[in-house]
């Protein structure tokens, strides 16, 4: 850990909010809020540790996304994942995927921006072998004659969420085609009807339950909850008396537990990150999380949606934040 909190000190972004004193451990680094991070993020974005090669959209419940760089390596570490993930689903060599590319990548969802790379970023495995044709729904909203090169192709794998079906569907009758019919719907959104995914595909297979893109900040599914990795993610938990308090009071500094010493606790999840690109070091995400077990492989939590009280809340601390 020195060696994170280290090589985080070269950078101006950690020098400024550390004040010039570099922590000699973990806990004694300052927490990053998502509002403090944005500030950072936005003076020194071009001061990385290494060239960032995607930025990906964080959500933050009850307040505005954070965006968070990642180093090619980071990004070719998901690729070989997602190589894995795809074979899994069911993808084989000649398939044509249609691809509906969220507006943005975040750290859930980047799954559909790495199937086109993959192959480039994992030079050393076997190819995927498939013909990706991405399509953006905002941009055949403004363009509709852009509708008709897709159903040409005849794809056999569609990407997409179950807002993107509806929308696919409505492309497809514009542009004069056939409903489209697939052999393998990889669903990257929450479950939809099941008439309707039975209307477009043989087989769905949900990307939710698959081991996520850039999961070191987003964690992946793993049986009773969410897996984070020990070697790239260091967990920590603020108590929900601790977390209510500093909701509260945005200037009240909350104490955190070692997510080790908060098995069976629930409050706010604090992580630190190791990224190639840039270290996020005790990042406060405003998710309220159970820590169902933790060892030196890593950490095992279940996320708790929070009552709409507790959202108010962070949106009004986070208001006050941004305003002081």
């Amino acid at each position: 850990m020195s060696t994170l909190l280290d090589r985080a000190a070269t950078l101006p972004l950690y020098r400024a909010h550390w004040h010039g004193r570099t922590p000699r451990a973990l806990e004694e680094a300052p927490f990053v809020s998502a509002w403090a991070w944005r500030r950072m993020v936005k003076r020194h974005a071009g001061a990385l540790i290494r060239p960032a090669v995607l930025w990906a959209l964080h959500p933050v419940p009850g307040d505005d996304p954070v965006w968070i760089p990642f180093a090619h390596d980071d990004v070719a570490a998901e690729a070989r994942r997602a190589l894995d993930v795809f074979r899994d689903a069911g993808l084989r060599p000649g398939d044509v995927v249609l691809s509906v590319a969220p507006e943005g990548p975040w750290v859930g969802n980047a799954l559909p921006f790495l199937m086109a790379a993959a192959d480039s970023l994992v030079p050393d495995r076997p190819p995927l072998g498939v013909q990706v044709l991405p399509l953006a729904v905002l941009t055949v909203t403004f363009r509709p004659d852009l509708t008709l090169f897709p159903f040409r192709r005849l794809p056999t794998v569609l990407v997409g969420s179950s807002v993107d079906l509806h929308a696919i569907a409505d492309f497809a009758r514009a542009a004069g085609a056939p409903p489209l019919r697939c052999r393998l719907l990889l669903l990257s959104g929450p479950a939809t009807d099941p008439t309707v995914v039975r209307s477009f595909a043989e087989t769905c297979v949900s990307l939710l339950h698959l081991p996520g893109a850039l999961a070191p900040f987003a964690g992946r599914p793993d049986g009773p909850g969410v897996w984070l990795p020990g070697d790239k993610v260091r967990a920590e938990l603020i108590p929900d008396a601790e977390w209510g308090r500093s909701i509260q009071d945005p200037a009240y500094v909350p104490r955190a537990l070692p997510a080790a010493a908060a098995q069976g606790f629930s409050g706010e999840l604090v992580v630190t990150v190791d990224s190639e690109a840039l270290p996020v070091i005790r990042f406060r995400t405003q998710e309220r999380v159970r820590v169902l077990a933790a060892d030196a492989a890593g950490v095992r939590i279940s996320r708790i949606a929070p009552s709409p009280g507790v959202v108010n809340g962070l949106r009004s601390a986070a208001t006050s934040m941004s305003h002081g």
